[in-house]
């Protein structure tokens, strides 16, 4: 087993060179493992592809990661010389993950040569119609069975009762625990008629009648309310730039798949079954 490692590369890690990966690295190389040059964009890819959450700020982890890309190529080297490149699982690992980068190249290369522009997000920044300021509500709520049980609760919050406590010993919902607090939300998370007698509450009261909803009968107390502001594009501009990427990959994939042949061939009944290996999943037809 032939390396050797090239001066260049020792210079580069001894000065962290290769620490983060560039936006398009230079093809140096930095080892040859058996006549296999492996580069600082090897490099970059094998540390990205193991996380980059490593710290590799030293210089000796750098080489430590180093000879981790190093170990990789000659345990590929020894594979392929026993003969387990042919094997047919392997051959379908390596398959599947040229076409995983293939895919991504391609999704990359889509969004790169149609980027989401300033006009598109403010379009979709006025359709949201944010154009006025919301209102936050802060309350508790106790989650009950039955409507007799809402009813003996409020009557022993009029004789008073402490709110989260009777939450605690009494409410069936995942907030009884921490005394039914919910939190700061705007009244149009909570499902009505929830939502609507929140709304006519004043600041300290609770709901001198139960409250239904599909979840069961609820006791609610307005703890208090704000008003927050109209949300400021800059506010919202890479919130809403990455929903325009999603729909554009999602237009995408929908033009690639209406122009590929895709034949769908069912296998026998139980296939594989009998070494317990799993069916091959179904196949959506292209949209007509």
């Amino acid at each position: 087993m032939r390396i050797m490692i090239s001066a260049i590369a020792l210079a580069l890690l001894a000065t962290h060179a290769v620490a983060e990966a560039p936006a398009t690295p230079e093809a140096r190389t930095l080892v040859t493992v058996n006549d296999r040059p492996l580069t600082e964009l090897h490099y970059a890819l094998f540390r990205n592809q193991r996380g980059g959450g490593d710290d590799i700020s030293t210089p000796q982890a750098q080489v430590a990661l180093l000879n981790q890309l190093v170990n990789t190529a000659m345990l590929a080297d020894a594979a392929t010389s026993e003969g387990l490149e042919s094997n047919a699982e392997v051959m379908a690992a390596i398959e599947v993950a040229k076409l995983r980068v293939l895919a991504e190249v391609a999704l990359r290369n889509h969004l790169n040569t149609h980027p989401v522009t300033d006009e598109e997000v403010q379009k979709a920044f006025d359709a949201r119609g944010a154009s006025g300021p919301t209102t936050e509500y802060k309350a508790r709520h106790i989650l009950v069975e039955t409507e007799d049980k809402a009813k003996e609760l409020i009557k022993q919050l009029d004789g008073g009762a402490d709110f989260a406590e009777l939450a605690k010993a009494n409410s069936t919902g995942p907030t009884g625990p921490n005394g039914g607090d919910l939190g700061w939300f705007e009244a149009k998370q909570m499902v009505e008629p929830f939502a609507a007698a929140l709304i006519q509450l004043e600041k300290g009261k609770y709901t001198s009648t139960p409250v239904q909803t599909r979840f069961g009968w609820h006791v609610i107390l307005a703890e208090d309310q704000r008003s927050l502001p109209a949300p400021k594009l800059e506010d919202l501009r890479q919130e809403l730039t990455t929903e325009l990427q999603r729909q554009r990959i999602s237009e995408y994939v929908t033009g690639v798949r209406e122009k590929a042949k895709i034949e769908i061939e069912q296998p026998p009944a139980n296939a594989g079954a009998a070494d317990g290996a799993a069916a091959a999943p179904a196949v959506d037809k292209p949209a007509q």
